[in-house]
């Protein structure tokens, strides 16, 4: 279901202040990773925006892809450097810390200034990471298309590389010893704070968040966690442990019919955990075609497109058809963050079935509810599901790292700081970038 925007001073370094606006993107080719060839899976067929397996047993997800290294920027500034498919450790840059300054991009109303401020020096239980990638969440294009009120550093879903080490941390959450060189994932959220929401950016401490050279996690009590993971596929974990949290609150069980509304980021993760939990059928409503073709590759049994099927009254149908004797599903997730989603949702719920709300992390409004009609008579069951925490992050790493799913495939385009309002225009508009769908925009602070 795609998301309401497709209907709807201290320590300051000025040594550089970089603008660009809406009205002033560099109109240069952009350079994708390019996806292989998507192939459906044996036993699909499509038919008027609804793809549906031949049958309802789990199928695999196809052969496990291998995503090209990323291609080295030409004149449109494209991609990154390309990068090793895994590794641990990269050498930590030299030099005294304090005499560096790093580039940070910070937003305020639909617009995004590059500063650059100086480096910290981690305190002895605090951690500075050098960025690989950050990804752009649909949570922070909903606030940029409601203005960013004063100023913000933004980036929440990040990988990156220990660039200094406060003396007293020695280990990650889970016990693995840590040096400078590893590559980390860290939890934005704190019981103190958040990173990736970082208001009065020009004070310190600054690199609050991922939109920028450095993130330093200056809350001792931040989650981080060493991976061997290549960044495409590590920088995946946070919306990743949105979809644990999802499906743990969805209560699925062996055999469960699941429908999944929205084939975003949100969207496809649940899918995989719904799938990892026991779902026998799993119906995905969203678009545009080429999320639904990943998704199908990720074991989606039947897609429905919204852009084929425009009445929601006709995809209830198709989907109702395609449950036990169209008596509906037994979980259905919200992931598309569209409050029209949430009564269609509702009505693809089966009486006594459970509706999962996941897409509503920025308030979008309200929508005419009638709970004796959609709730009371139906016995339908309401969950919520507010990001993640720490036990998601613990629970769903190891998932992550087996990389039984096209992980690598949800980051379809990797672009450099100074073309994150290109991320942001994309996302808001017909979600493609030099004629390819996007899934997952990450910016790279090495793609320039």
């Amino acid at each position: 279901m795609r998301a309401a925007h497709s209907a709807m001073s201290s320590g300051v370094c000025a040594a550089r202040n970089s603008r660009f606006t809406n009205a002033d993107r560099s109109s240069a080719e952009i350079r994708c990773v390019e996806f292989s060839a998507m192939l459906l899976p044996s036993g699909v067929r499509r038919a008027r925006g609804v793809c549906v397996r031949e049958t309802t047993l789990q199928q695999p997800h196809g052969a496990r892809h291998l995503t090209p290294p990323w291609h080295v920027c030409g004149t449109g500034g494209g991609l990154v450097r390309s990068m090793p498919r895994s590794h641990t450790s990269v050498p930590p840059r030299k030099g005294a810390l304090m005499s560096r300054t790093g580039r940070a991009v910070v937003a305020h109303g639909q617009d995004f200034d590059i500063r650059e401020y100086p480096v910290p020096d981690p305190d002895p239980n605090t951690v500075l990471v050098r960025q690989e990638l950050a990804g752009i969440c649909g949570t922070d294009l909903h606030m940029w298309q409601n203005g960013i009120p004063g100023e913000m550093l933004l980036g929440h879903e990040n990988v990156g590389i220990i660039d200094k080490l406060g003396k007293d941390v020695t280990v990650d959450h889970v016990g693995n010893a840590v040096k400078e060189g590893d590559r980390i994932i860290f939890a934005p959220g704190t019981p103190n704070g958040a990173y990736g929401f970082q208001s009065d950016p020009d004070t310190a401490p600054h690199f609050g968040g991922g939109f920028a050279d450095y993130i330093h996690l200056y809350r001792p009590d931040t989650l981080f966690i060493k991976t061997d993971l290549a960044p495409e596929i590590a920088v995946m974990i946070e919306p990743f442990t949105v979809g644990v949290h999802a499906s743990m609150r969805g209560g699925i069980q062996i055999g469960d019919t699941v429908v999944v509304q929205g084939s975003g980021a949100i969207g496809l993760v649940t899918l995989m955990c719904a799938k990892i939990s026991g779902a026998a059928k799993i119906i995905v409503v969203g678009g545009p075609a080429g999320r639904l073709e990943l998704a199908e590759r990720m074991g989606a049994d039947v897609t429905v497109d919204i852009e084929d099927i425009t009445s929601a009254d006709e995809r209830t149908e198709i989907v109702r058809s395609h449950t036990p004797r169209a008596a509906g599903a037994d979980v259905v997730f919200e992931c598309a963050g569209f409050l029209p989603a949430i009564p269609e949702g509702l009505g693809y719920t089966k009486y006594g079935g459970t509706f999962t709300e996941v897409g509503q992390f920025v308030d979008m409004g309200s929508f005419d509810f009638n709970p004796n009609r959609m709730l009371m008579r139906r016995n339908v069951t309401v969950e919520a599901v507010w990001g993640s925490t720490y036990e998601h992050f613990v629970r769903g790493m190891p998932i992550l790292e087996r990389n039984e799913f096209p992980f690598a495939d949800m980051v379809s385009h990797v672009l450099p700081l100074s073309r994150l309002a290109e991320g942001f225009d994309a996302l808001n508009g017909d979600y493609r970038l030099t004629g390819e769908t996007v899934v997952k925009i990450a910016v790279g602070a090495g793609a320039e």
